[in-house]
């Protein structure tokens, strides 16, 4: 609920501490005090609310067989594993807002308008701790104020304009997805050298497919175009528009502009990933660790479902058939977009006192490639392919994100861990 006061007022903090104000005193343009615990000194303009529907459905599954051997003269083991795993996502969030009317359509009654929607607080203390005078202060409650709108629907309205941004906001943030990822590994361990070097490695399969809808927008379909596909205009050079989209910023123009989940997305990307992991007991304190893996992340959900906004700039005939123009600019999600992926090495040296402490020194490196980024470039066909898109918008300015750099991370850890008992009890 948006609430304010009736009229511009001063503010005085009084009784400032270290701690803040202990009183505050408020004053009209007159330079009259205005008691701010009163309700009829405050207006009710208007109310928002911001539902949320959003439903997660996951299910899935997974088989691994294990076997141990012994017959060749060491202890080994194999593993091997399959997984399947599907996520739906559907989401849907509204954006609504009413614009207040008052009693008989008088906005600006009070208090009677006002005072049946707060909570007046006076006399009684608030459990929050803080200064006195915010103890006392007039609290809109949305529950009173939704049930006087269910017994009188004149209280609130929603404006031609507000109509439209909420069903614009509904049809921006309507999304879906699945998502279903399928693997399988094997994975070795082995016990060599009179169990004085351990080794496992293995390496694991896995492929991604995604199916996603959302919005598509494209402002240029509420006017009518030539047979070479420019905008049709009038006399005065102005574009005519399609009948069907009605007035700029009506709800017609939003049907012919603006499609709940119209665009539709399909990809999918595998990949193998292996890993080694080696430890050696040089000595009974003494121990080298070496391992490398490849691993990976994926794009979020809310970089790949589809989304695109289609804004085609305001050309003349001669412009659109000249190919050295950019007819316009689309902003799209990538759906193609691969996850960055790493090979990581690690090598650590441990030695273990015979006291029960612990020293450490290890390194390691970070490969990473295919970082996600942001990218602006001229479209063209494979691009288009790529994304899922038309490829009769080759040649206009794509805004996207796409898998880009690489980079190199090098660290290097230290670890000292000892007990302080032999400093007797203070230790």
């Amino acid at each position: 609920m948006t609430i304010s006061m009736m009229n511009p007022v001063r503010v005085n903090f009084a009784g400032v501490t270290p701690d803040g104000p202990t009183g505050i005193e408020v004053f009209d343009d007159a330079n009259r005090p205005v008691d701010i615990s009163n309700a009829a000194n405050y207006r009710l303009t208007a109310a928002a609310g911001s539902p949320r529907n959003v439903k997660s459905a996951v299910k899935g599954g997974d088989l691994n067989l294990r076997r141990h051997f012994d017959r060749f003269g060491f202890p080994a083991a194999v593993q091997i594993g399959v997984k399947q795993h599907v996520q739906e996502n559907d989401k849907r969030f509204e954006t609504t807002n009413w614009t207040y009317n008052g009693p008989n359509g008088n906005a600006t009654t009070v208090p009677q308008s006002y005072a049946p929607y707060m909570n007046i607080l006076a006399n009684k203390k608030l459990e929050t701790s803080g200064p006195d005078f915010i103890h006392n202060l007039p609290w809109p409650s949305a529950v009173k104020a939704w049930d006087a709108f269910q017994k009188n629907p004149n209280l609130f309205s929603k404006t031609a304009a507000q109509l439209v941004a909420e069903e614009t906001a509904r049809i921006t943030n309507s999304e879906y997805i699945q998502e279903t990822v399928s693997a399988a590994y094997f994975q070795a361990d082995l016990r060599l050298l009179k169990n004085r070097l351990s080794m496992v490695t293995g390496v694991r399969y896995e492929k991604t497919e995604d199916d996603g809808l959302g919005p598509l927008v494209d402002a240029g379909a509420a006017f009518q175009r030539l047979p070479s596909g420019a905008f049709a205009r009038d006399a005065q050079n102005n574009r005519i528009r399609v009948p069907a989209a009605g007035a700029a910023g009506s709800m017609a123009e939003l049907r012919v502009t603006r499609k709940e989940r119209a665009y539709r997305a399909t990809r999918a990307y595998d990949g193998y990933y292996p890993s080694l992991n080696l430890s050696y007991h040089a000595t009974d304190n003494f121990q080298i660790r070496l391992g490398y893996a490849q691993t990976y992340g994926r794009p979020d959900f809310s970089r790949i479902i589809p989304n695109a906004t289609i804004s085609e700039a305001n050309l003349t005939e001669l412009q659109y058939n000249d190919p050295s123009v950019v007819r316009g600019t689309i902003n799209i999600r990538n759906t193609a977009l691969k996850p960055w992926s790493a090979d990581n090495y690690d090598l650590s040296l441990e030695y273990y006192t015979d006291q029960g402490g612990l020293v450490t020194v290890g390194v390691f490196r970070k490969e990473i490639k295919d970082f996600f980024g942001n990218v602006v470039k001229l479209a063209t066909a494979a691009d288009l392919q790529e994304l899922g898109f038309e490829p009769n918008y080759v040649g206009w300015t794509l805004s996207t994100q796409t898998n880009t750099d690489s980079a190199q991370v090098n660290g290097l850890a230290l670890n000292l861990k000892q007990s302080l008992g032999r400093l007797g009890s203070w230790g």
